[in-house]
């Protein structure tokens, strides 16, 4: 069947499930769905997470959806703004995903500088590299999981702002659990 030409008779096929209605809603949103993944995608992830898997995610959840309980478009930007949300969504569950404790992203980060030799023969620095995972780890242990993957994602080089949108939680939230980060790091250091 070939793609209609018009956004009525392209709507009309996708409300009413028509035969090839989700390769017309692919072929109309792919593209768009796909982009929207990779701005999203926080680089660090970029060697776990394929953008097109999210994409496909998306559609599969959009369809699956969509014949068990048929959503109610108007126009064709209505279907756009739902599978925009719905990759939004996707995109912060595997942010989560990939920060969860035996998964978490940073850890391969740690494993590796923790094995690195000193640079130039340098003692210092693979002490100074040690000390401060040890006090990495201290502070982790001493915040709750969300601050944790604010932490992380600030380490990670997200500013407030887009931690605030991955996590979708209000930037005054991040701020504070920051504020946290710092104040545990000058009792550490006061105790030392």
């Amino acid at each position: 069947m070939t793609q209609p030409h018009d956004e009525a008779e392209w709507l009309q096929q996708v409300i009413e499930q028509q035969d090839s209605f989700e390769s017309a809603a692919v072929a109309e949103f792919a593209n768009r769905v796909l982009s929207q993944a990779k701005r999203e995608l926080p680089r660090y992830l970029s060697s776990r997470v394929d953008p097109e898997d999210i994409v496909q995610s998306v559609f599969r959840s959009f369809f699956q959806r969509h014949r068990s309980s048929p959503f109610s478009f108007e126009t064709a930007n209505d279907v756009w703004r739902l599978l925009s949300a719905m990759t939004y969504k996707k995109v912060c569950n595997k942010i989560r995903h990939h920060h969860r404790k035996l998964r978490d992203v940073n850890r391969e980060g740690t494993a590796d500088v923790a094995h690195l030799p000193a640079t130039n023969g340098n003692d210092a620095s693979a002490s100074a590299v040690t000390i401060m995972m040890e006090l990495l780890q201290r502070i982790v242990q001493q915040i709750p999981p969300q601050h944790q993957e604010i932490l992380m994602l600030r380490m990670n080089d997200c500013t407030i702002e887009e931690i605030a949108e991955q996590l979708q939680i209000s930037s005054r939230t991040v701020d504070r659990a920051l504020q946290r980060v710092r104040h545990i790091c000058k009792d550490i250091h006061s105790l030392e």
